[in-house]
């Protein structure tokens, strides 16, 4: 059977309980386990599968949003995403449920929806209002910066995404750290400052190439990189030839 998607969307999520450590359902645990090797299609499907019949729990929506993106389903990201919000929420996750709520506000500032990116982002900021630092900080530090690069307020931008540098490290969240430092670095070479930029980029890609991120996170932090290295290649070339021919009175 294939998964319950009708309309673009997950079908509704059942009100059967969630089942035990002890008593997971083979299209659950087959989703876990394809989606721990990313299995993209094959966790979508299974997971889809379980979604029909039970409770999904926030960090099972989680890995179903995920596997959507992935597999040729990112129209449905969304929607799944704020259903895992909603699970976090219900179980007392507050940490999780504003990391997720954070996810979905950048979701929706790629889709140029600004306002709604905003209600989140304020959701967002009430949860995590006087809690411990923690990497979900990061990430609200860093669509603080969207927003501020959406007004055109690009110095404020470049200080939100040093914060999140700084809260990646100080909480040693390597996905948080390569997240900031791209932005970061695509923000100094959009204004630039291309070398510092490329640094940036590279210092990122290392945990990328490692395998020390996230499939998400590792492929943003990697995929800038080979064509501004180029370009910024090319453009050191064309500008040391110019000094050659000058010096060289050629």
């Amino acid at each position: 059977m294939g998964p319950t998607c009708q309309q673009g969307r997950i079908a509704p999520m059942s009100m059967a309980p969630a089942p035990t450590e002890n008593d997971v359902p083979e299209t659950l645990r087959a989703g876990r386990e394809a989606f721990a090797r990313h299995a993209w299609r094959e966790a979508f499907d299974q997971l889809a599968q379980a979604d029909g019949v039970m409770t999904l729990d926030g960090a099972d929506l989680e890995s179903l949003a995920i596997a959507a993106f992935f597999s040729g389903h990112a129209d449905v990201r969304i929607a799944i995403a704020e259903r895992s919000f909603a699970a976090y929420q219900r179980a007392g996750d507050v940490i999780r449920a504003a990391y997720v709520d954070l996810e979905i506000a950048a979701a929706f500032m790629l889709r140029g929806k600004l306002s709604v990116a905003s209600a989140w982002t304020r959701r967002g900021e009430r949860l995590l209002d006087g809690r411990a630092e923690t990497y979900a900080h990061g990430y609200l530090a860093l669509i603080r910066s969207d927003l501020a690069k959406a007004s055109g307020d690009i110095p404020r931008a470049l200080g939100r995404d040093g914060e999140a540098v700084a809260i990646g490290e100080r909480t040693g969240h390597q996905d948080l750290y390569a997240f900031a430092l791209t932005a970061q670095a695509m923000l100094r070479i959009a204004t630039g400052t291309i070398d510092e930029g490329i640094g940036l980029l590279e210092e990122a890609a290392i945990a990328a190439v490692n395998g020390e991120l996230s499939p998400l996170p590792a492929g943003i932090t990697a995929m800038p990189l080979r064509p501004l290295s180029s370009a910024a290649a090319r453009a050191r070339a064309s500008a040391g030839s110019s000094r050659r021919s000058f010096w060289w009175g050629a």
